[in-house]
């Protein structure tokens, strides 16, 4: 029986992807277990990952269609490496990169814990600049520290962006700050 502890590690393995390349929950990846799917883009699809130590993970896994292009496989792999050594506050810090089984990709971020941009314009309207500013000001600090490393980001756009509260030094009321993910 395939499901027994005696059958073959990549076997179990292949089993618990689905047909169209998504990952089921438990699916083992790197030091990561995935919890759920939590998003997708046209690249890759994004899953809530758990390490053993109960840390969580924003894990994004190059779909099947593109880890044959040489290119997409490429760029993903690179920009994912060299963001590894990117620390600041207005990024999301990557803390891993891999290949599964299968030989597609994934990278693996903090898992931002605040609200996506584009949902709270949805669900709050326009914003007042001197709402917007501190949010801008974390945005462009983490742009800064990309084109400091010669990268793009790419991909700037209200759904990559997490509005997130940050205790101001010195005070006791957080402040709201921007942080750019999906880099």
């Amino acid at each position: 029986m395939l499901t027994s502890g005696r059958a073959d590690a990549g076997l179990r393995q292949a089993l618990k992807s689905t047909s169209n390349g998504e990952l089921s929950p438990g699916t083992q990846v790197g030091p990561l277990k995935v919890v759920k799917k939590i998003g997708e883009g046209g690249l890759s699809v994004v899953y809530l990952a758990e390490a053993e130590n109960g840390e969580k993970a924003a894990l994004k896994v190059i779909r099947p269609e593109y880890s044959k292009d040489r290119g997409a496989v490429h760029r993903f792999t690179t920009v994912s490496r060299v963001m590894q050594q990117v620390r600041t506050p207005g990024l999301a810090s990557i803390v891993g990169v891999g290949q599964l089984q299968d030989a597609r990709r994934w990278v693996a971020a903090e898992l931002v814990a605040g609200q996506g941009m584009g949902e709270r314009l949805k669900q709050q309207g326009a914003m007042h600049i001197n709402d917007a500013r501190p949010i801008f000001d974390g945005v462009l600090s983490g742009l800064i520290a990309l084109h400091k490393r010669g990268l793009v980001h790419g991909d700037v756009k209200a759904e990559n962006v997490f509005v997130v509260a940050r205790k101001a030094v010195g005070a006791g009321v957080p402040e709201l700050s921007g942080v750019l993910v999906d880099a």
